[in-house]
């Protein structure tokens, strides 16, 4: 076999590995074994994770599939892009839905017109995808992180997907993102009583604030169907009611605050169900009781 022909080959065998690696490991999160383990920050799922690419000054290429600037909603590709979004649209399946979610750090600013960089950001990304995905099989929503230290100067790693079976039994979902717990609350949940699995988790969480000297802030927010000021109302009524639960576990009450941002603060879009969903939500937010 000839040189031209060994290169042939070697890309082949490079450009299938990408796209196994991307497939396997970062959609369907199932490496082998020997793969690394990585600390997960969420409640429901813990991720595999391969090891991270090394920070990089924004005067060097991107080096992550999509990479962003600081305070920008545009989106770089770079290494591993069209595996990313072969992978990606390889396991949507026939109905499942493509959950775009855009990273945006405490201290960016929005552009005009969103709430905040991270929704932007996912929307780039669906811009991107074009037609390629029908508007029905995709939803986009954002997270919000703290920056470590030198962000502002380096390239971010602006996205993360999930996929959304249909017909999902309607049921709260918790998820914990560094210091902040959201419980996302189902569509007939205009009542502000809090269910059994919420309080099985307060009372987790009851246990670990006796042993430190965090405080508490609960921050009620809902989607934007009917009155502005009963959402209020009703974020601030789940935030009271989150609230009184972890006094009756124990609790200080003076290391809770309570507040509510009603519909104001969105971080997904309010034009379908699983967007307005994701902004049904209560947010627990820890800090350390010398901040």
């Amino acid at each position: 076999m000839n040189g031209k022909a060994w290169l042939t080959v070697l890309a082949f065998v490079l450009w299938a590995g990408g796209s196994w690696y991307w497939y396997v490991c970062r959609i369907q999160q199932s490496c082998p074994q020997w793969e690394q383990q990585a600390p997960s920050a969420t409640h429901q799922t813990s991720e595999v994770e391969a090891e991270a690419p090394p920070p990089a000054p924004v005067d060097q290429p991107c080096p992550y599939p999509l990479g962003s600037k600081w305070s920008s909603p545009e989106l770089e590709t770079g290494p591993g892009y069209a595996q990313l979004k072969d992978s990606l649209l390889q396991a949507l399946g026939e109905d499942n839905i493509l959950e775009i979610i855009g990273i945006w750090y405490e201290g960016e600013q929005a552009p005009a017109g969103q709430p905040n960089l991270g929704l932007a950001r996912a929307q780039r990304f669906r811009e991107m995808l074009g037609e390629a995905l029908p508007d029905e099989r995709v939803t986009i929503s954002s997270r919000r992180l703290t920056p470590p230290e030198g962000i502002q100067g380096q390239w971010i790693e602006a996205l993360d997907f999930n996929f959304i079976a249909p017909d999902k039994p309607e049921e709260v979902e918790i998820v914990e993102v560094e210091n902040r717990i959201e419980v996302h609350f189902p569509f007939n949940s205009t009542q502000a009583e809090i269910d059994q699995r919420v309080r099985d988790y307060l009372e987790k969480l009851a246990t670990r604030l006796k042993q430190t000297d965090e405080t508490v802030t609960i921050v009620g927010h809902t989607d934007n169907i009917g009155d502005e000021d009963a959402n209020y109302r009703l974020g601030l009524m789940r935030a009271q009611a989150m609230r009184d639960e972890l006094v009756r576990k124990g609790v200080d009450p003076a290391r809770i605050r309570v507040m509510s941002k009603g519909e104001t603060e969105p971080i997904a879009t309010n034009d379908t169900e699983q967007g307005r969903r994701k902004n049904r939500r209560a947010e627990i937010i820890l800090e350390s009781g010398d901040q």
